[in-house]
Parts: C-alpha cells; sequence; structure tokens
C-alpha cells in the first residue's frame, strides 16, 4: 500500500455550460479532501461560462480556447497543463457526493498497481439509478456502459476489475497518461474513452471500479436525446477503434459479428434518419485511415497482454445496446 497522498488535477471541459457550473464546482470545493487542483478547459463558449467563472470562482484555472476543438483536444490541452500525479476527468454536467475524493484517494492509496479509477455514476434525480458503473467492451465492435438503467444493488457495492472507466467522472494514473498517450483527437468526440481504455489495457494497465466513489450526472443515460452529428462521429469512432486496438487475430475471427454490427449501425441510421450521417462516418473513418494505420503499429507494438487475457475482459457475445442507449450520456 502507498502512503503518498495523491495531488488530483481536476480536468473539466466546458462548452456552454455555465448552467452546470455552480453545482459541479461546489460540490468539488465541499470535498473534505483538498489536495487538487481544477483546470477547466473552455472550449469557446458562448455563453456566460467565463464571465461567471471569473466573478465566483477566480481560483479556478481557466484555459480558454478561441473556438470548440473538441472534447478530446480540449481535455488534451488541459492534461498537459495538469500538476498531479492522477488526472480526474470530470464532465461539467456533474455534482460529486461529498466523500467521493476521500473514497478515490483511499482506492488509489489501496492499489498503487492499478492505471485507472471508475466511479459509480448515478442519475441526477434519482439517485437509486446507474448511468454507469464503467465500460465493457465486446468482440462485435461495440462497447456499452455496465449497469446502465439498473437500480443500484447489492451486486455494485463491491470493487471489482472491470474492462475500463466512463470518461465522465474517471481517474487515471498520469505516469500511465505519459506512457500510453493522451484522448485520441482524431475522435473529436464520442468513444474517445473507451478508446484510451482499451489501449490502456493493451499496456498492461488494469482498471478498478471504486463503488464508494460516487458522482450524479444530470446529461445520464435517462436523456432523450440523438442527434446527427453524435451519430456520424460514432461511426467514424467505431471503425477507428476496432482498427488502432483489435490484433489482427481478433479482427479475422470476429469479422462475421463486426460485419453485423454495422448492419445494425446501418439499420439504426435509417430508422432515425441518419443515413447521410452514416455515410459521412463511414467515408471520413476510410479518408483517416493513413493515419490510423500508423497508430496502430505503434499501439500493437506496445501490446503486452495475451489474446487470453484479453478474451477475459472482453465480451464474445454482441450485448447491443440499441443506438439510443449508445449516445445517451455520451460527452
Amino acid at each position: 500500500m502507498s502512503t503518498k497522498e495523491p495531488f488530483l488535477s481536476i480536468i473539466i471541459p466546458n462548452w456552454n455550460g455555465q448552467k452546470f457550473l455552480k453545482t459541479c464546482l461546489d460540490s468539488i470545493y465541499h470535498q473534505s479532501y483538498k489536495n487538487f487542483e481544477i483546470i477547466l478547459v473552455d472550449n469557446g463558449s458562448s455563453d456566460d461560462s467565463i464571465p461567471f467563472l471569473e466573478k465566483n470562482y477566480p481560483e479556478v484555472r481557466t484555459i480558454k480556447l478561441p473556438k470548440n476543438l473538441g472534447f478530446s483536444p480540449a481535455v488534451n490541452i488541459g492534461i498537459r497543463e495538469a500538476k498531479g500525479d492522477y488526472i480526474f476527468l470530470l464532465n461539467n454536467d456533474t455534482e460529486l457526493a461529498d466523500d467521493f475524493l476521500i473514497e478515490m484517494k483511499k482506492a488509489i492509496l489501496e492499489n498503487p498497481e492499478v492505471g485507472f479509477f471508475a466511479s459509480k455514476m448515478l442519475d441526477f434525480k434519482d439517485h437509486t439509478i446507474i448511468d454507469t458503473v464503467g465500460d465493457r467492451m465486446t468482440w462485435s465492435g461495440r462497447s456499452y456502459k455496465l449497469g446502465m438503467l439498473e437500480k443500484d444493488s447489492p451486486k455494485y457495492q463491491t470493487p471489482y476489475l472491470i474492462f475500463g472507466a466512463c470518461g465522465g467522472a474517471a481517474v487515471y494514473q498520469k505516469e500511465m497518461l505519459d506512457k500510453i498517450g493522451l484522448l485520441d483527437e482524431d475522435f473529436f468526440a464520442y468513444l474517445e474513452d473507451i478508446d484510451l481504455d482499451f489501449r490502456a489495457q493493451l499496456s498492461g494497465y488494469k482498471c478498478l471500479f471504486v463503488p464508494e466513489a460516487k458522482v450524479f450526472h444530470i446529461g445520464s443515460a435517462t436523456s432523450s436525446t440523438i442527434s446527427g452529428f453524435a451519430f456520424k462521429l460514432m461511426i467514424k469512432n467505431h471503425w477507428h477503434l476496432i482498427y488502432k486496438n483489435y490484433p489482427w487475430q481478433k479482427i479475422v475471427v470476429n469479422l462475421p459479428k463486426i460485419a453485423y454490427s454495422d448492419l445494425r449501425f446501418f439499420a439504426a441510421s435509417v430508422r432515425y434518419h441518419f443515413v447521410r450521417d452514416y455515410l459521412w462516418g463511414l467515408t471520413h473513418a476510410i479518408a483517416e485511415f493513413p493515419k490510423m494505420i500508423k497508430k496502430r503499429q505503434l499501439i500493437q507494438r506496445n501490446r503486452t497482454v495475451s489474446l487470453k487475457y484479453l478474451d477475459s475482459i472482453i465480451d464474445k457475445n454482441f450485448n447491443y445496446k440499441t443506438i439510443g442507449e449508445l449516445l445517451h450520456g455520451r460527452k
């Protein structure tokens, strides 16, 4: 067990989220554990986010970007400025439970070998409903949020190792990020946290679910908005995720599942009137393929885990969720 008190750099990406900031920031400052810094990266907001922060939270280190560069680039800018030995990535539309940082600190000190940590994200209005307790991955190329829309129950009260942490409230060892790289900025937004999870696992880093570290999410799985913009980015990033991270043997063996998964994506695009967005995502995935080749080579060269280990943390079955469930709560 480590005895060094971890210093956390809390990175909050923000785009026109002024209405969320008081709830989020007050919940951080109400924590009894104070060994942290807050870095808010504003993605060219057109609302009153910056004046609100300057007036009410001048101690928050605010990085002002001239325009919306996307979720991944904004987060990476914040991480590069961070001083902490752990990075706490947090959505702006969240509220931390009063003992969140204390519980996360305990998990870090008791598990120094763990590379990253997943929190228990609950619905903001109904704290008994789970948004996610972490991310799961399937060999069909789909990821899904573990526990989504379930009632919180005893099976989610015990810490255990999982595939990955939802980027809405995840803690990463800075040393791990220095080794595997930050969020892939070609993803812009959507699935960037799954990609990071996968790269971490391939390099031998484990993820621990911390059930006592609770956060309440406003833009949770119970929301109902689906956008063509989100859909097309998910299609593009879905293919990048597979190509970059799947060992060749797993691509070949699971090709029928991957193809069927994409067929379901196309069917969903027809249902939601997103056919143009589906085609945009597919064509842009192909156009960016040359960049993905170099990334894949580096990732696979640094893989330290066996195919057997990957089979133990990645689902063999389909575990298909509806497109709505996939998109809700992902920012």
